[in-house]
């Protein structure tokens, strides 16, 4: 499958007034772009009678922010609560303080916070408004488009729905609040949407990088993954390319209890898949993949065993096949169906010489 972001289009989308507006099946969206702080979104977004479900860590950067705001709940946002318990925690705190459709959702945080409160949302009086203000680079760039929303049940992310806000609101103002783990994590799985655009995407992303320009990064994200979600939003074509380096960085994830960041994770993922299938053909971009990933995350324990359970039960296999998305090139992606037999014993030396601590 063929990708290719239009340079001429980038730059003009990029230039649209600090606006992107994603095309939806049930609505339109904007995201926003700015450099406003926590306290003059909080007060350009919320009214009288809305809720604010926030990650108590960016609540932590300045509480006194919300300290005349009632309707509001803290929530830790780590992969162990991303679960049904705290979408119905949050349900039931929204009905106790009779929230209603005319009201909206305030949703703060990273993606794990975007999760629960979108999945609130969306079932809550059948469906309610919510707006998103991203706080981590990994859902600036990518989780905050897309409508996904997903919790865990058994693995990770096996039920979800479709539900967009209806506005999202970026600022590069929560960036310097940022460890450099979070920075990479987000900024691997730009690294995997600009290879999926084509030539000039993955150019623009290497020269954005070297300057650490993370808002453009951001931006060239946003509009690689708008025109992908645009031709097929519910992941039934084309989409499914953005799960490259997925199947196995979401085993990555839950084989470590999840101690390896998500877009780390799929760093990883990305790489073990690019030696899997070609070898050393993809080594520059596989270089790139060990300068970002800190080594520290390669003296985790490792659990081959494990992993592969993981593997197996990934939601995109077919029957006993798992399916691997493949890069072939920058801006050609193919998708391969595969038995474990197949590739065990390969992937087995691949993760051996990543893990120190395989077993």
């Amino acid at each position: 499958m063929n990708f290719n972001v239009n340079s001429v289009d980038f730059f003009s989308e990029m230039n649209l007034q600090d606006n992107i507006q994603i095309k939806s099946s049930r609505k339109e969206y904007n995201v926003c772009y700015s450099n406003k702080d926590l306290e003059d979104l909080v007060k350009e977004i919320h009214i009288s009678g809305d809720f604010i479900f926030i990650d108590r860590n960016v609540y932590n950067l300045n509480p006194f922010i919300f300290e005349n705001i009632k309707t509001k709940m803290l929530f830790d946002a780590i992969e162990d609560n991303k679960n049904i318990e705290s979408v119905l925690k949050l349900i039931d705190e929204l009905y106790n303080l009779k929230f209603n459709k005319k009201n909206k959702l305030v949703v703060v945080g990273g993606g794990i916070t975007q999760d629960v409160g979108g999945f609130a949302a969306a079932i809550y009086k059948r469906g309610s408004n919510w707006v998103f203000i991203p706080t981590t680079i990994l859902s600036m760039t990518d989780s905050c488009i897309g409508s996904k929303v997903s919790i865990n049940r058994g693995s990770k992310n096996m039920l979800g729905m479709f539900v967009a806000p209806n506005e999202i609101f970026v600022s590069d103002y929560f960036l310097k609040s940022l460890s450099n783990d979070d920075i990479i994590s987000g900024v691997g799985e730009a690294l995997k949407l600009s290879l999926i655009g084509g030539e000039f995407a993955y150019k623009y992303f290497l020269d954005q990088y070297s300057q650490r320009n993370y808002i453009n990064i951001i931006k060239l994200s946003s509009l690689i993954k708008k025109q992908l979600i645009e031709h097929d939003e519910f992941d039934e074509n084309e989409r499914r390319v953005l799960n490259y380096g997925h199947t196995i960085g979401h085993a990555i994830e839950c084989t470590t209890n999840y101690s390896i960041p998500h877009g780390i994770a799929v760093l990883i993922g990305m790489y073990i898949k690019n030696k899997l299938f070609y070898d050393d053909k993809h080594k520059q971009i596989n270089d790139l993949i060990l300068e970002m990933v800190n080594k520290k995350f390669f003296e985790t324990e490792f659990d081959y065993d494990v992993f592969i359970k993981h593997i197996l039960s990934d939601k995109k296999n077919n029957g006993n096949e798992i399916c691997f998305i493949l890069l072939e090139a920058v801006g050609k992606t193919s998708f391969s169906f595969k038995n474990l037999e197949e590739i065990n014993v390969n992937l087995k030396k691949i993760i051996a010489s990543l893990f120190k601590k395989t077993k």
